[in-house]
């Protein structure tokens, strides 16, 4: 099973987020299941077991903490060097600082994007 992870600060968008993922997984009979949704980075890396999974890391990039999404990708990272990271914005500008943080990315999704859920689904 592949695990997946959410990190998103507005709970609604939250919650649309990871209802669009666990219908697709459901529709698709996917060996993949939300293990975490929550809204902060913290919460977020204790919830990591301690060995590398090779999860699905869905991060908006600007959380109301002390460590935004790319630091919180950039912890992932550390902690599972074949993490799949897709991060959510509504700052497009973002996409470059993602690449000072070497975070590799899998994907960069707009919010406001007319294709979101789609762009969700095919990450």
């Amino acid at each position: 099973m592949i695990p997946i992870y959410l990190c998103e600060d507005d709970p609604c968008q939250l919650s649309q987020l990871k209802s669009i993922i666990e219908k697709y997984l459901f529709i698709e009979n996917l060996d993949m299941k939300v293990v975490c949704a929550c809204q902060s980075p913290e919460e977020l890396l204790k919830s990591m077991p301690r060995f590398p999974q090779a999860a699905v890391y869905f991060l908006d990039i600007q959380l109301e903490s002390a460590l935004n999404g790319i630091e919180l990708a950039a912890r992932i990272r550390a902690l599972d060097p074949r993490a799949f990271v897709v991060f959510t914005t509504t700052h497009s500008e973002m996409a470059v600082t993602t690449f000072r943080y070497k975070v590799e990315p899998l994907d960069f999704l707009i919010k406001d994007d007319p294709d979101y859920s789609g762009r969700i689904v095919q990450c």
